[in-house]
């Protein structure tokens, strides 16, 4: 939906994209994941309007956030925003109405669905 002024609006998730994660810890925060600041400074100073949604508190993060992206947390979010354009997160799957257009295309989906684990769990591309 992107914001009144045009610009398009990315959210990241922070565990397992922002930030490296491996299963829970306790909250203990660690390093950023690899490229992904960069990424983040590409996609902003091409004029994207960036923000993290995640499941964490925007208190326990928001030091973080500013220290390894310049990121405000007031732009932590831990629902849903209507104008989010796309959502980079290391647990979503990519859906298509041609990926349900059929029986054997669901089946295809639903097990791809079942077996399907994020990356921090030893997933391989």
């Amino acid at each position: 939906m992107s914001l009144p002024d045009g610009r398009k609006v990315i959210a990241f998730d922070f565990d397992g994209v922002l930030h490296e994660y491996h299963g829970w810890n306790g909250g203990v925060l660690g390093k950023p994941m690899p490229g992904m600041q960069d990424l983040v400074a590409r996609v902003v100073a091409a004029g994207a309007h960036v923000v993290v949604h995640t499941t964490r508190k925007a208190e326990d993060i928001g030091l973080w956030l500013a220290e390894h992206y310049g990121i405000s947390r007031e732009y932590v979010y831990n629902e849903k925003w209507s104008r989010i354009d796309v959502f980079v997160d290391d647990r979503a799957v990519y859906y298509a109405p041609y990926l349900t257009r059929d029986g054997e295309a669901t089946d295809r989906l639903a097990r791809y669905l079942l077996a399907y684990e994020p990356h921090w769990k030893g997933a391989q591309p």
